[in-house]
Formats: structure tokens, sequence, C-alpha cells
């Protein structure tokens, strides 16, 4: 296998992970912290973010055995690629503005193990802004991955350097938008993963009055999750009458029967909370 399929490899892994996981925490308002230290590193233009921290899932009883379908189905691809994945801890996926995807996994990762793989598979070692790249073009595409702040990412050549650029401090980053700062800091506190998008799938795209979105699922009880979804308006009145069809594209986001589905207006926000079965996203998982 090319070095570039290894690359796409590991970018099917962290989109496997965003269809099947949502956050699983109990917690209050306040933005899962993991989440707002990953916008920070994420390009400002981008369309969509993606946080699972899955160290939570390895280690919380209830939610283990959703942790491990998800093991068994990703666990080839990442070796491929040298990475083990009960050595993951944290992964991010961003969407770009032109539509590119770029993954980014941190925890105990053997770096030299990965670098082998990557020189063995016929990569060659670069550097962009003193950062230590790997790069391997084929059939006109260039892939990369990155080496930085004890992660590795993935992904395409423009996707990286946009990357590089915003952790090397020379762009602004998801974060420094108001707009998704005001929604990421209404979801769980302690949610171990999240989605937050300004546009692109994950977007309501027929609601023009709509800036931001985002939602998590967080841990109510031993069987039970809380889905969060919040949206912000240009303004209170469009809120207001958008309340009802962000009630029904929220509750299309996931592909599971939600219960108890609840929707309120607060000012320029909407709220939405709903249950579901922790069994439910377990099984969703192991089918994957």
């Amino acid at each position: 296998m090319s070095w570039r399929a290894k690359i796409a490899c590991l970018l099917l892994v962290l989109f496997t992970i965003q269809a099947v996981v949502g956050a699983c925490a109990s917690g209050n308002e306040g933005g899962p912290s993991g989440a707002v230290e990953g916008l920070k590193q994420i390009p400002s233009d981008w369309q969509s973010f993606l946080y699972v921290d899955l160290a939570h899932l390895r280690n919380d009883f209830d939610l283990r055995p959703l942790y491990d379908a998800l093991r068994s189905s990703i666990g080839g691809d990442l070796s491929s690629v040298g990475i083990s994945s009960s050595d993951v801890n944290t992964v991010f996926v961003g969407t770009s503005a032109s539509g590119q995807n770029y993954g980014i996994v941190s925890g105990n990762l053997d770096f030299a193990n990965i670098r082998k793989v990557l020189q063995d598979g016929g990569a060659e070692k670069t550097e962009y802004m003193s950062i230590e790249t790997w790069t391997e073009r084929e059939q006109g595409q260039t892939q990369v991955m990155v080496f930085a702040r004890g992660a590795i990412s993935a992904g395409a050549y423009d996707a990286a350097r946009e990357y590089i650029e915003v952790i090397a401090g020379k762009a602004k980053s998801l974060y420094d938008d108001n707009d998704v700062r005001d929604v990421v800091y209404r979801l769980p506190n302690t949610a171990v993963a999240a989605t937050v998008a300004t546009g692109g799938d994950s977007f309501p795209t027929d609601e023009t009055n709509c800036v931001a979105v985002a939602y998590a699922f967080h841990k109510i009880d031993a069987q039970t999750l809380e889905l969060t979804c919040v949206g912000k308006f240009t303004d209170s009145t469009n809120a207001a009458s958008s309340l009802s069809d962000f009630k029904l594209w929220s509750s299309n986001q996931v592909s599971y029967n939600l219960e108890n589905v609840q929707s309120v207006q607060e000012g320029q926000f909407i709220k939405l909370t709903a249950t579901l079965p922790i069994s439910e996203i377990g099984n969703g998982a192991t089918s994957s």
C-alpha cells in the first residue's frame, strides 16, 4: 500500500468515528476543554470541526463497549500508518473551506515507528515553517503528514499548510470566531466529543440566518445519552422564526431514534436536547 493510500485510510478512520460517536460525559455548560483546544488549531475559514476524546471512551465502563467496537473496525487502518488504536487519546477532524479533509490524532504515539513506516513507503521528509512534514506525490496529488505539538496530522497539501500556519501563530483559528465560541461554550463542559460547523454538510444550509452550530452528546446515566445542539442566528427574530426547522434539522443529524426532544429559544440562540440509549450507539458502531 502506498503512503498516500495509507493517509486515505487514516482519514477514513477519523470519519468512521465521526459517523458513530458523539460526546459522552456529564457536565454543565461551558464547552468541552478538549474541543476548545482543538479549535485553536483549526484555520478560521474551515467549514467544520470534530473532536473525540477516545481515552474517555476507553476508560469509561459504560462506554467501553462502544470504544471496543470502534477499535475492532478501525485498528487495521490505523496500524497501516504505524499507529496503534489503543495509543490514540484524542482525535480532531477538520474540513477546509475548499472541502479538503484533515485529521489530527494524539496520544502515546510511537513517532519513531511512524517515521519508519513513512520512509519505507517512499515518503519524503520535508519541512514547512520549521515544522516536520512528510510528503508523497502520486498521480498529481500531494498528501502530507505533519509532526507537531506531540500529535500526528494528515491530509491534502493545502490543508496541511493552512493548519501549520495556524499552529505557528501566523494565521487565525476557528476559535477566533466569536460565533463559534458562542455555540461551543453552550455545550456540556465535560463532553468528550463535539462537532462545530459554520458551513458544509454539518451545517443547516437552508437556514441562511444561522451563523454557527455545535452539537454533542453527554452521558446522563449508565444507559442514556443526551444530545445537545445549539444554533446561533443573526438576531432573536430570525431565531424565533427558525425554531421548528432547526428542531427538525438537529434531530436529523444523528441516525438514531431520539426521545424526549425539546427545543427552546434563548435570544439569538436555539438549543435542542434529546435522549437516546447508549446501547443503540454501540450497536451502530458495531455494524459500521
